[in-house]
């Protein structure tokens, strides 16, 4: 049963709040309330667990998320909400090459393709990096996933461990936040991954001890 809150603040309509979904009709003049009924509840098996970023709606009133846990692997996923509240598991990610842990949301292109980042999976290396330093993905409609980037530590223009989501220009590139690496004692890069994956370092954030000398 929905429940209603008051309040005279004007809310988004669909709200993310882990293990929930639920969507909240904004209030009026005329009804200065919040009704607000929950779409989906996570069950931690292969629905997935624990979402932790907003989601993405299309035109017909579709969500699409990620979750950082659950699974059949533990490693997350990309899903969809229906309007009846049915849940579809688009992507799991297994935590090896395809990435893992999602944290950030996404974002969509006009063909459908979705965008984002995962904090783990990719390639694996060394102590610093044993669950892979993440990975820049692109999840196309029929559900076929693509890494367009995976992060090295030991690498000198690379970062890793990108929590932050993405922003598209009108070419397609696709733009955003990493923390450092071995080099630079983790202080954090922004960056552009063109559509054919080439990366480009945009910025190197200067380490915190280099400033204090």
């Amino acid at each position: 049963m929905a429940r209603e809150i008051s309040t005279e603040q004007r809310i988004p309509a669909v709200i993310l709040a882990a293990p929930t979904i639920w969507v909240a009709e904004r209030p009026s003049r005329s009804r200065p309330t919040v009704s607000e009924s929950v779409l989906y509840s996570f069950g931690g098996g292969s629905d997935g667990a624990n979402p932790s970023a907003s989601v993405l709606i299309d035109a017909s009133n579709n969500l699409y998320g990620t979750t950082t846990g659950g699974t059949t692997d533990g490693w997350g996923n990309v899903f969809k909400i229906g309007q009846d509240g049915t849940e579809s598991v688009l992507f799991p990610f297994n935590g090896a090459g395809d990435g893992g842990t999602p944290y950030s949301g996404l974002i969509a292109d006009p063909q459908g393709n979705l965008y984002g980042t995962t904090v783990l999976g990719g390639i694996k290396e060394h102590i610093y990096c044993t669950s892979g330093c993440g990975a820049v993905y692109e999840l196309a409609p029929n559900g076929t996933e693509k890494v367009l980037h995976a992060f090295v530590y030991h690498a000198g223009a690379d970062g890793a461990f990108p929590y932050g989501g993405l922003t598209r220009d009108n070419q397609g590139d696709l733009y955003g936040t990493s923390t450092g690496n071995k080099l630079d004692a983790g202080d954090g890069k922004i960056f552009k991954v063109a559509k054919d994956g080439t990366y480009t370092l945009l910025f190197s954030f200067i380490p915190m001890m280099t400033l204090m000398e």
